[in-house]
């Protein structure tokens, strides 16, 4: 029996996943073929949906697939399973949350009846390579976060360092490749910028022909990192943002959201990552909605992030 082929997106909180994700389903369905999408969001809410048109779309929320949500994930699993056999889906892209650890996901694809029906193609681990160094510091960064990190290399067939057009020295990127090689010395190892490697990832044999994927009885798991929802975000304004995001700097990973600025009297969706905050103005706004705020870090409270 043919297995379903499957594509396993991991990566640190703000090191790209889902930009290059929505690149690898449009090369996919360029070929052709028709793509199921799991999204994985550690929030009660997936405030990127809107980016994603597919038909054959999950999202598993407010945990992770590799531990929380693993019955939720098994249940999507064999749906998709009976998508295929139907003829409705061709391949499926699993991304999961930015603090999964991709080890826990891969045996559940190995376990029966999932290793009977799935192939995992690739197990893509982005990298935020501009921020890496500071990730894994014992100076600059917790051990949760550090082993998470590293374990998402360890694990991965494909690793992507993402971002490098942040990294000013040709120095700082040898010292990047040279960490990510001391952790995973044999997966396929691609450098770019706003994850522009897709021809690549799809030109290249699978890696997991010839890379055993490396299991380990203790997993890194994400206690420290909590994720906060702020809801009714109309009356917040840039300069809100911009307080909040300053005053917990230390804290502060992972942010995105949407606001209305009263001032310029205008919706916006804003994405912090890697210390930078961008701005996109929103053409079109539902009037029932009234805008939403994901704020995650190492040891967020409610209280901390009050508007």
């Amino acid at each position: 029996m043919r297995k379903m082929p499957v594509y396993l997106i991991n990566g640190f909180l703000g090191s790209g996943k889902t930009t290059m994700m929505l690149k690898m389903i449009k090369k996919l369905q360029d070929k052709g073929l028709k793509v199921a999408v799991l999204l994985n969001e550690l929030g009660q809410t997936n405030l990127e949906r809107h980016m994603f048109k597919e038909d054959n779309f999950f999202e598993l929320l407010n945990g992770c697939i590799c531990c929380s949500l693993q019955d939720d994930l098994k249940k999507v699993m064999r749906d998709l399973s009976g998508l295929y056999k139907d003829g409705k889906v061709d391949v499926a892209v699993i991304e999961g949350t930015g603090v999964a650890n991709p080890g826990e996901i891969h045996e559940i694809l190995n376990q029966h009846p999932f290793s009977d029906l799935f192939a995992l193609q690739e197990s893509v681990c982005i990298t935020d390579a501009s921020m890496l160094q500071e990730y894994l510091s014992i100076f600059s960064s917790s051990k949760e976060v550090r082993n998470l990190q590293k374990q998402q290399i360890h694990h991965a067939s494909y690793i992507v360092l993402n971002k490098i057009d942040l990294i000013d020295h040709k120095a700082d990127l040898e010292k990047v490749r040279k960490l990510v090689r001391k952790i995973n010395a044999d997966a396929i190892l691609k450098e770019t910028s706003y994850g522009d490697c897709i021809e690549d990832l799809f030109q290249t044999p699978s890696s997991l022909a010839r890379t055993t994927i490396k299991n380990e009885e203790k997993y890194a798991h994400h206690r420290e990192i909590k994720a906060v929802k702020i809801q009714n975000t109309a009356n917040v304004g840039r300069s809100d943002i911009h307080r909040i995001l300053s005053d917990l700097t230390e804290d502060m990973i992972r942010a995105k959201g949407t606001i209305y600025d009263q001032s310029e009297a205008q919706w916006y969706h804003f994405q912090y990552a890697s210390g930078k905050l961008q701005w996109e103005k929103v053409k079109k706004m539902s009037s029932s909605l009234h805008g939403e705020i994901i704020f995650i870090g190492t040891n967020l409270s409610r209280e901390k992030v009050l508007l």
